[in-house]
């Protein structure tokens, strides 16, 4: 197998948020594909964060996207100056007030969309967190902490109270990790 080789290429839209660039590519077959779209992000990072009750702190907000509320992990893009796990610790600060104690655990690092996204989301697990501020939302967010005790949190994506993919999955390896420690402190 070979990549495709660009041969062109072209911004119809950039800002700090995404961009969307145009590529004319060559395929190994030699066909040319014009105008392949790619969405260029931020890179994005998640955070399954527990309070000192076992509970699993939500943020529920207007998506434009779909149009209605998202139930999800604390989240957000990690800026050009920071690590993922700077941002995430500043997004758990400002979306929900609460500071981390210890180090978040990097849970893994994906691609969102290969096909068509060019950015990873990072994916955190922290247990030892503490209400120490007040939200500090930007001019468009208005954001409603929820707390759901950790072990119903499974419910709510049964039930699509859950639907954003990369919050199932960061909770879904929460689990799991937290599963690995018990199964290794007991050994």
């Amino acid at each position: 197998m070979e990549k495709w080789e660009v041969i062109g290429s072209r911004y119809v839209y950039e800002s700090p948020y995404g961009s969307l660039r145009l590529d004319s590519c060559r395929l190994p077959t030699g066909a040319i594909l014009d105008e392949y779209n790619v969405c260029e992000y931020p890179q994005w990072a998640d955070i399954v964060a527990l309070n000192d009750k076992k509970e699993l702190i939500l943020v529920k907000q207007y998506r434009h996207g779909i149009g209605d509320f998202s139930l999800e992990l604390v989240a957000g893009c990690v800026d050009s100056d920071e690590s993922p796990t700077d941002a995430i610790i500043r997004e758990l600060h400002e979306e929900a007030g609460y500071a981390c104690l210890s180090a978040p655990i990097l849970l893994g690092k994906f691609h969102c969309n290969p096909a068509r996204q060019n950015n990873f989301i990072y994916l955190f697990f922290c247990d030892n967190i503490c209400k120490k501020y007040e939200q500090k939302l930007d001019d468009t967010e208005e954001i409603e902490v929820i707390y759901i005790p950790f072990d119903k949190v499974d419910d709510l994506i049964a039930s699509g109270a859950i639907t954003q993919l990369s919050s199932v999955t960061a909770i879904k390896l929460a689990q799991e990790y937290i599963r690995n420690e018990s199964c290794l402190k007991g050994a």
